[in-house]
């Protein structure tokens, strides 16, 4: 009977063993199948762009690193920079005033969020854009200056980007915050730290491997949101681009350019990305690790 058992027992294990082969060898034909599909469509989408008559690859070649193009993609560069740093300010701001006491406090920085995400960018670009039409004069008194004057382009482009990268950034930084058990803050609070120094030297610390992956996120879509100026001409990337196809007509070729160096910011972006979650990855890995008990004295002695 238990060589029966046995043999019972070893004929299925044979039997789950194939049917394990089976499976695996049918999922890798699916993945070889699979994957060159893909590959003949990335082929044939790549033969069609590269054999069009109609698109004029010398002419992407020259404007590809003119002056003017180069002017564009320094301006989105900038404009991409100044609005993440400004929006990160105001995002932190906007976080901790959500976390007030204060009902008032809350209540505004509720309503902040809640517009500047609700109105599309390209909205709250116009509306900046266009501030003197309601309000033609900032200032007090005597003391101001006439909104056109003050409202450029750029300064238009860089208000609305920071202004409206900002509530994006009090979201992350709320959700970065709420990520931090309570228990850290009440314990800070017992060892006689106040509250604000607390919240600046224990729970910010502690948030900010939620913050960073999404503020690297944030940064992308950034540089890739700094494209809708073009619609009030602050000499971004795409406003250069669109100046010189209304020129030539070379419209196709233009944004193959745009195209081109589109890409070629949200790829380094996301290898900085990729190299601070990896460093910060490590750091934690370091400071987590249990460190080793050190030799006893007398055994020191000894040695």
């Amino acid at each position: 009977m238990a060589g029966g058992t046995g043999m019972q027992s070893s004929a299925v294990a044979g039997g789950a063993t194939r049917e394990r082969l089976q499976i695996r060898t049918r999922v890798l034909w699916t993945d070889v199948l699979v994957t060159v599909l893909v590959a003949l469509a990335g082929i044939g989408m790549a033969a069609v762009f590269a054999g069009s008559p109609n698109i004029r690859w010398e002419r992407v070649a020259r404007y590809l690193f003119s002056p003017q193009v180069l002017s564009g993609v320094f301006v989105t560069v900038a404009l991409a920079t100044v609005a993440m740093v400004a929006g990160c300010i105001i995002g932190v701001g906007v976080a901790l005033a959500r976390r007030s006491r204060l009902p008032a406090v809350r209540w505004a920085a509720g309503i902040y969020i809640w517009i500047f995400r609700g109105v599309p960018l390209l909205v709250q670009i116009l509306f900046i854009f266009n501030l003197a039409l309601f309000l033609p004069f900032i200032g007090i008194g005597s003391f101001g200056i006439e909104t056109n004057l003050l409202i450029t382009p750029m300064v238009a482009a860089i208000v609305s980007l920071s202004l409206h990268e900002g509530a994006y950034m009090a979201e992350v930084v709320r959700g970065g915050l709420q990520s931090v058990d309570k228990g850290q803050m009440e314990a800070a609070i017992s060892q006689g730290l106040r509250r604000r120094t607390a919240m600046w030297r224990i729970i910010i610390p502690q948030a900010l491997p939620s913050i960073i992956p999404a503020t690297g996120n944030q940064t992308i879509t950034m540089l890739k949101s700094t494209s809708l100026v073009v619609i009030i001409g602050s000499r971004d990337l795409m406003t250069q681009v669109e100046l010189i196809y209304t020129q030539n007509f070379l419209i196709i070729e233009l944004l193959l350019v745009a195209c081109f160096w589109y890409l070629t910011l949200v790829t380094l972006g996301n290898v900085l990305q990729y190299v601070l979650e990896e460093r910060m990855y490590r750091r934690r890995m370091v400071r987590g690790a249990p460190q080793a008990p050190l030799p006893d004295a007398a055994e020191g002695a000894g040695g």
